[in-house]
């Protein structure tokens, strides 16, 4: 004889209960989330979420309480660390925060939400808002590049300042490049040069673009130990306590800036993997710091290292980098230390597909150097300019450069 089973059935309501008892359970359902709730006799905790997360934050109109978050302005949560909180360990779905252009004084903690098995690409995912610094259009002459090369944007009438968007983001809004982004590695009156190539040709004659600066900003993010991998879009992260962001789990970084102040480098990848597309990062240290097994990926992004004691990326303990796609390391005007520096096991690869550009190293005192059984790959096509030195492998303690 087959037992019969009864199924548990929660209510689902559009609001919290005014007088709720303890282990009272229902699943609130509102705009953008449906999340299980449990009242422990002082407060509402989450338990579980179906579906999708998609919260606002808003900190001049936003309101951070239970019901709110559903929508921007008025609708929405009023700080970053409240949306985080907000949603459950548990979840089936990506969680998704969109953050309005302000500045936001908040050094954001992200713990508690490890991947389940079962969900693994269970993301929480963070989008802030670009603003619009100028529009254009492109007039003959501009450049797709290739391997030297860097992709150009032309512009007859754009009458700019010398490198006034320099490390700005440009986008195009028509023409074969069309919803494509690239960081803006310097410009004259009339021309952007990018970090890397356009992919599907050189701008036309009447193509529209836009130049974008990041509109939100925020101190810092600690993403704590075997944490759900985290997304981070069109951010400006520009201080830390001690680190700019401590990553033991998956970060990917879209469009984001990271001119960090006031910590020892401006990105710790501690055994965690990381990968940075479009970004720009900068530091009076340390631009990347890999340690312990660490990994990151660069593409297409830029670090900007103007000081003339700094290090671009250094890698250490069994580090892991990928530079490519025209990553531009820079020391600007200054001949700083050391663009890249390899130490202790660990090792750097870099591209030589002529079609995304080959990565360029200048202004340092060293370009590369290798020490202690650090290695670098693909240094075939590095484009060097203006270093002291470009290359320096320290063969008494088994440095190595190709």
């Amino acid at each position: 004889m087959a037992l019969l089973t009864k199924t548990r059935v929660l209510p689902e309501l559009n609001f919290f209960p005014a007088n709720p008892y303890p282990g009272q359970t229902f699943i609130h359902n509102i705009t953008g989330r449906r999340i299980e709730y449990e009242y422990d006799g002082a407060n509402w905790n989450a338990k579980h979420s179906y579906g999708t997360i998609t919260v606002y934050v808003d900190q001049t109109d936003g309101t951070d309480d239970l019901n709110h978050g559903y929508g921007p302005d008025a609708a929405a949560f009023k700080t970053i660390q409240y949306a985080i909180d907000s949603i459950p360990r548990d979840r089936d779905n990506w969680a998704r925060i969109y953050i309005n252009d302000e500045v936001y004084n908040e050094d954001i903690t992200i713990i508690g939400k490890t991947m389940p098995d079962e969900y693994p690409f269970s993301c929480i995912s963070l989008h802030g808002t670009l603003t619009v610094m100028d529009t254009g259009t492109c007039a003959v002459g501009s450049v797709q590049g290739n391997g030297a090369v860097q992709g150009t944007v032309e512009d007859d009438t754009g009458g700019w300042g010398v490198n006034a968007y320099q490390n700005k983001l440009v986008y195009f809004n028509t023409g074969v490049n069309v919803g494509v982004y690239r960081m803006i590695d310097s410009n004259d009156a009339d021309t952007l040069t990018i970090c890397g190539t356009w992919p599907n040709g050189a701008p036309a004659a009447g193509d529209t673009f836009t130049i974008y600066d990041w509109g939100t900003t925020i101190n810092s993010v600690f993403i704590g130990r075997a944490q759900v991998s985290v997304d981070l879009w069109d951010l400006n992260f520009v201080s830390g306590p001690t680190v700019m962001i401590h990553v033991w789990c998956r970060l990917t970084a879209y469009r984001s800036s990271f001119p960090a102040v006031g910590s020892s480098w401006s990105i710790d990848v501690d055994n965690g993997k990381v990968w940075f597309d479009t970004c720009y990062i900068t530091h009076s240290a340390v631009g990347i710091n890999i340690i312990n097994n660490g990994l990151a990926y660069l593409d297409r992004s830029k670090v900007y290292m103007p000081g003339d004691n700094d290090i671009g990326i250094a890698l250490r303990t069994g580090g892991l980098c990928a530079v490519s796609c025209g990553t531009v390391l820079d020391c600007g005007s200054v001949v700083g230390t050391t663009g890249i520096y390899v130490t202790h096991q660990t090792a750097v690869y870099t591209s030589a597909v002529a079609a995304d550009g080959f990565v360029r190293i200048r202004n340092w005192a060293v370009g590369i150097a290798a020490s202690r059984g650090g290695q670098v790959y693909g240094t075939a096509n590095i484009q060097y300019q203006g270093n002291t030195l470009d290359e320096q492998a320290i063969g008494a303690s088994f440095g190595y450069i190709d």
